[in-house]
Order: structure tokens, then C-alpha cells, then sequence
């Protein structure tokens, strides 16, 4: 299955370029990490449609 060949709804792009579409994030890593401290950063970053560890949102999500 070639998924790049796809057609692309800008309105489903969320992060980046097409880094996340509408559907969902998963953060993982070992405890004790900052897990948590950089998921606290990048909701902040993201949510007023600033870039967070390079990755700049389509829009900024709080209204």
C-alpha cells in the first residue's frame, strides 16, 4: 500500500507537514525521562500555534 500517492485534506494536517493528521499522538519512553515536562511544553507551544521541538503546528488549537 503506497499511502503517499493519497490524496491530502489539508484540514486533517494537525502538526507539521503531514507529521500528525487527525487520528492521534503516542509519546513513549522509559520512565523518569520528562515524558511528562515535554509533553506540559509542547501542549502550551502548540495549543497558541507556536513550534515545539521543530515541529510547528498547522494552526493553533485553542480558540
Amino acid at each position: 500500500m503506497d499511502i503517499s500517492a493519497g490524496i491530502v485534506d489539508p484540514r486533517k494536517t494537525v502538526l507539521g507537514n503531514r507529521f500528525l493528521c487527525i487520528g492521534g499522538l503516542l509519546f513513549v519512553g522509559p520512565s523518569g525521562i520528562g515524558k511528562s515536562s515535554a509533553s506540559a511544553q509542547r501542549d502550551i507551544l502548540w495549543n497558541i500555534g507556536k513550534e515545539a521541538f521543530g515541529i510547528r503546528p498547522q494552526r493553533p488549537f485553542a480558540s
